[in-house]
């Protein structure tokens, strides 16, 4: 009896010494755990401090570099009112033939004949002069085409027709 008194007592101990090392493993997990979550807490404020600080940084460079792209463009702005925006005018140079004819259009006739006598194209000379400017235009006429020229260069009928007549210009033929 008494040994099996002695063996279930030291039964009972080993239980509970079995039950307190559990609950020590135990609370010593939970201080770990708290004390781990904690730590992580302090890292995220930690961490959420940050990040707040860099946005504001950020935030606050974003608003200069916008000031200054306002800023740019508001003295562009000023640059740009300030340029003239009229054409000057295009300056008018008299020359001999405006002394020599003139104002308004003077016009001149004559044939073209080949070696054989025959006539091979009729050209007609028109010489407007404006302000003392003149201009010569030339309508040559053969059996195959008419072309027309302005300063011996070529022009098209419209503008023949509209730069030698009109009711702006006085005729001298």
């Amino acid at each position: 009896d008494l040994k099996s008194r002695e063996i279930t007592g030291e039964r009972a101990l080993s239980d509970d010494e079995q039950r307190q090392k559990a609950r020590s493993g135990i609370e010593t997990i939970n201080a770990n755990s708290e004390e781990f979550t904690s730590t992580t807490t302090k890292k995220q404020d930690g961490n959420t401090l940050k990040l707040d600080d860099l946005n504001k940084t950020i935030g606050s460079s974003t608003t200069n570099q916008e000031s200054n792209k306002k800023n740019d463009l508001l003295s562009a702005q000023q640059k740009l009112e300030k340029i003239e925006t009229t054409k000057p005018e295009k300056a008018r140079i008299k020359n001999a033939l405006g002394e020599e004819y003139p104002e308004g259009v003077s016009q001149e006739s004559f044939t073209q004949n080949d070696e054989n006598g025959l006539m091979k194209a009729i050209i007609t000379r028109r010489i407007v002069v404006i302000n003392g400017e003149g201009n010569v235009y030339v309508r040559t006429q053969t059996l195959d085409s008419v072309t027309y020229s302005k300063n011996d260069r070529p022009i098209t009928e419209q503008h023949w027709n509209k730069e030698t007549t009109g009711p702006h210009l006085q005729k001298h033929y």
